[in-house]
């Protein structure tokens, strides 16, 4: 399992820098974070400012679940610490019950989970991040509930596709895609009912003209239709044309006749 960390502090000598590492990795107590191995999905929904929080099926990630958190804030616990933290952050796990767990249990509040962030930074000014991750304290993140945070969001849609909660509720979803790197053909960003900032990378309505195809008992309907149509015509035509003989005769009686 991986844990991004896009964090910055009071003080930072480097600002933001987008780093990772796996979990599963437990040769060192304090961890560097990592540059290499980020995700482009992950790494575009940090840098777009229209993205607010993400979660479910990791883009182009066979079998892999992610959640994404940003602007999550924590002030200093300690005297030395800094004053405040700015926080942003991502899960990735293979594990689909896990992910289930971390957006179903409710337990844990955007506090805890912030403060728990700032625990896991140990500040090293030196670091080209400015703080390494203490392992063990990283660790009881992954064992948080991120309810709390992603009101709105459909479980049932984030375990079967991507779901993102947007800054605004008036959203150009089609240039959100674009953004994002999403270009599968027969699919789009669409908003998840009764929720007014998440949308959900679902696969697109069909246009009227493919929803509403003909089925064989229509196709049956307006065959009939259109013969009727026809034979209607040809039988107006054909009255027509009597009409016009029997005209036609009646001049040419009255010629032959004058004092008919």
């Amino acid at each position: 399992m991986q844990i991004y960390y896009y964090c910055n502090y009071k003080g930072s000598p480097v600002g933001f820098n987008l780093g990772q590492f796996d979990i599963s990795d437990k040769d060192n107590a304090e961890i560097v974070l990592s540059e290499k191995g980020i995700n482009p999905f992950i790494q575009n929904c940090f840098d777009y400012g229209s993205v607010r929080k993400a979660c479910g099926v990791l883009p182009k990630e066979s079998g892999k679940y992610f959640l994404l958190v940003k602007k999550l804030a924590a002030e200093k616990k300690n005297a030395d610490d800094p004053e405040h933290y700015s926080l942003n952050i991502a899960l990735v796990t293979d594990d689909k019950d896990q992910f289930r767990d971390w957006l179903t249990q409710e337990k844990d509040s955007e506090q805890d989970i912030s403060e728990t962030i700032r625990d896991s930074m140990k500040i090293d000014h030196i670091n080209d991040f400015g703080f390494t991750v203490q392992r063990d304290k990283a660790v009881l993140l992954t064992k948080k509930s991120f309810k709390s945070l992603f009101v709105g969001c459909a479980v049932n849609k984030a375990e079967t596709t991507t779901c993102v909660e947007t800054a605004y509720t008036q959203t150009d979803l089609k240039a959100l895609a674009k953004e994002l790197q999403l270009s599968e053909p027969y699919k789009e960003f669409r908003k998840i009912h009764n929720s007014e900032k998440w949308v959900a990378y679902d696969k697109k309505k069909r246009s009227s003209s493919n929803s509403d195809k003909p089925t064989s008992s229509t196709n049956l309907i307006n065959r009939i239709k259109d013969k009727w149509r026809a034979h209607a015509s040809l039988i107006v035509a054909g009255i027509i044309l009597f009409i016009a003989i029997i005209g036609i005769i009646k001049i040419i009686s009255n010629i032959n006749n004058p004092n008919a």
